[in-house]
């Protein structure tokens, strides 16, 4: 497939089958609309410089983002008719991993807010082992959430630092 985008459209997309010679494909970029509204915390205080992102689904990419003003508030333009979640994140709170939902039919969205809770860490250090992965921690109550999913791959020496963050 190719693709063309722009920050104030909607993101165009078309098959193409590629063919000895010349293959063709024309993309024509259509303006999209806004969804709009704030971040805050848990008692409803703005939190700026938040990063607001939308998604699609899982392995959604190239969604319009945006970072949080002043005053806590955002705009994602060139937003395409489909259902979204809209997440924020920003560090010292905890990503809100499930976002709100919205949906866009042809028209603007205002008035999303999006609420940010506290996050912590805990830190320390894991002795007794040869070696492990990331991929292989577990805390009392389910598997750790790795921030990068490539980390579990990661292998860290004996006696080595160990941070858990929690969202």
């Amino acid at each position: 497939s190719v693709q063309a985008q722009h920050e104030s459209y909607r993101r165009a997309v078309k098959e193409v089958e590629v063919t000895l010679g010349v293959s063709s494909v024309d993309l024509r970029l259509e303006g999209g609309v806004e969804v709009s509204g704030r971040v805050v915390d848990e008692g409803g205080v703005p939190v700026a410089s938040a990063r607001v992102a939308l998604r699609a689904g899982p392995g959604s990419w190239n969604q319009p983002s945006a970072t949080s003003g002043a005053d806590g508030s955002f705009t994602l333009d060139g937003v395409a008719d489909g259902t979204y979640r809209v997440t924020a994140d920003k560090e010292g709170f905890a990503r809100s991993r499930d976002g709100v939902e919205v949906t866009v039919a042809g028209s603007s969205v205002g008035g999303i807010e999006v609420k940010l809770t506290a996050g912590g860490s805990i830190v320390g250090q894991l002795t007794g082992l040869a070696e492990y992965r990331n991929g292989g921690l577990f805390v009392d109550g389910g598997a750790l959430q790795l921030k990068r999913p490539a980390d579990a791959a990661l292998v860290h020496p004996p006696d080595s630092a160990l941070v858990i963050e929690w969202r």
